[in-house]
């Protein structure tokens, strides 16, 4: 797999990343970059311009590398590795010294808002002491609180990351990405419905690929636990004419964090959100003259603990950590 290593500002292109990767036998080039005499869009011009010529296949960049690097990540399609990245430069490049022109920096910056990088195509680690970025939840939003690691005791540089014992299994991730890729891997979720009610969805719970779902239109009602334990799963989009929403529909959905209710629900059914950790009573609008059958997040203390065994069991899924 040939990778592309790109260095921080005032950084060398053996850097931290590139020794790790050495040692690990992967092809790894690693350009050196003049980073005050070179224009942004240069940079990136030239780095594109690279990963044609030499058939990148995984990129990893470090600091203001990791800015440049998410950024062809994007363009490109490729899997990605971010040591510290330096995601707001205007925030952060002052600091270290940078006097270019960081206009251009926010234009180029743009890109990031068309994400879309699949299951394994991220992978950030960055320290809980780094003196430069300040804002990591800026990071967790970006890029997927999942898909960053945050190295207790850690700083700025990729020496302090220990990044030796992380860019095995991440590499690995992109061996992973990279395949499923070539093989056109496009996950889904079969689903079934009787009539005009929306039963369950019949996919595996523990696949990491799904974590959006949009249930048909014409739907008029979830059936009673429809979406069970599908912990992967953050987005739910439930279509307007919908009127009931069963008993423990979104039971142990860990991760959904985002759902709308339709103003034409006139039923939420007992425990409907049980143990949906990251929605809570505020997070929901529920129609005014909807009747609402008991507390829809009532999770008995028995019910956490399982919970929280569950997903521990999972920190082993192969689907995740290949």
């Amino acid at each position: 797999m040939n990778i592309l290593n790109i260095h921080g500002y005032k950084g060398t292109p053996h850097n931290a990343a590139y020794n790790v990767i050495f040692d690990l036998e992967e092809p790894v080039i690693s350009p050196e970059i003049d980073y005050d005499n070179e224009k942004p869009e240069e940079i990136l011009r030239r780095l594109t311009d690279l990963c044609i010529s030499e058939k990148i296949e995984s990129l990893v960049g470090t600091g203001f590398g990791g800015f440049f690097a998410l950024a062809l990540a994007i363009k490109l399609e490729k899997p990605v590795i971010l040591v510290s990245p330096c995601l707001q430069p205007d925030i952060i490049l002052p600091k270290l010294g940078y006097e270019g022109d960081l206009s251009q920096l926010t234009k180029t910056a743009s890109i990031f808002d068309d994400i879309n990088i699949g299951s394994g195509g991220i992978c950030c680690i960055e320290g809980d002491h780094d003196k430069y970025i300040e804002d990591h939840w800026y990071g967790y939003k970006l890029l997927g609180y999942l898909n960053v690691t945050t190295v207790k005791g850690g700083g700025h540089s990729g020496a302090t990351l220990h990044l030796d014992y992380y860019f095995p299994y991440m590499l690995k991730q992109h061996y992973i990405y990279n395949l499923n890729k070539r093989m056109n891997y496009n996950p889904r979720i079969a689903f079934r419905l009787k009539g005009d009610c929306f039963c369950s969805l019949s996919g595996l719970w523990e696949d990491p690929y799904e974590k959006e779902f949009t249930v048909p239109a014409g739907i008029r009602s979830i059936g009673n636990s429809a979406f069970h334990q599908f912990i992967y799963l953050e987005k739910i989009t439930l279509p307007e004419g919908l009127q009931e929403i069963g008993d423990f529909a979104f039971d142990r959905c860990a991760s959904l964090s985002v759902i709308n209710i339709p103003s034409s629900v006139k039923k939420i059914g007992k425990g409907a959100f049980r143990n949906c950790w990251r929605l809570h009573r505020g997070s929901i609008k529920f129609p005014k003259n909807a009747e609402i059958c008991g507390d829809p997040f009532e999770t008995p203390q028995s019910e956490w603990e399982e919970l929280d065994y569950i997903l521990y069991d999972q920190r082993d899924n192969p689907l995740l950590y290949g």
